[in-house]
């Protein structure tokens, strides 16, 4: 597509909630309002995070467990240890894949249900 006021070709992208024709040239540009489709789930998710009886948590999994579980450093060791698999969070998507961002860089094994690969690579 070409730019209506100076003819350089434009480029299409989604800049936050928008999303359209952009002239890197000459800055005209023709946007309408974009909403992710991440925004739009109604799906409930339950992320579990897996225990580990052969290892010590560190603390940043201890922090991070405990902030899930709106609970103390005690209980969060408590099921870090455990070996089982426990539920740290329920809700919409776009606040599970913030836990579940939180739960990989921490290392911690995770668990998404329902399927949640769709949002893995955002």
């Amino acid at each position: 597509m070409k730019c209506d006021n100076c003819s350089s070709i434009m480029e299409w992208r989604v800049d936050g909630s928008s999303q359209g024709w952009y002239c890197n040239h000459c800055g005209w540009d023709v946007v309408t309002t974009y909403v992710p489709p991440i925004r739009l789930d109604e799906t409930t998710y339950r992320v579990f995070a897996q225990g580990d009886q052969e290892m010590r948590p560190p603390q940043n999994q201890l922090k991070l467990i405990a902030r899930l579980l709106l609970a103390n450093y005690l209980v969060a060791k408590e099921e870090l240890s455990s070996g089982a698999e426990f539920l740290v969070f329920e809700g919409q998507a776009e606040e599970a894949l913030d836990v579940v961002h939180s739960l990989d860089k921490a290392g911690i094994v995770r668990r998404v249900e329902p399927d949640f690969s769709q949002y893995l690579d955002e």
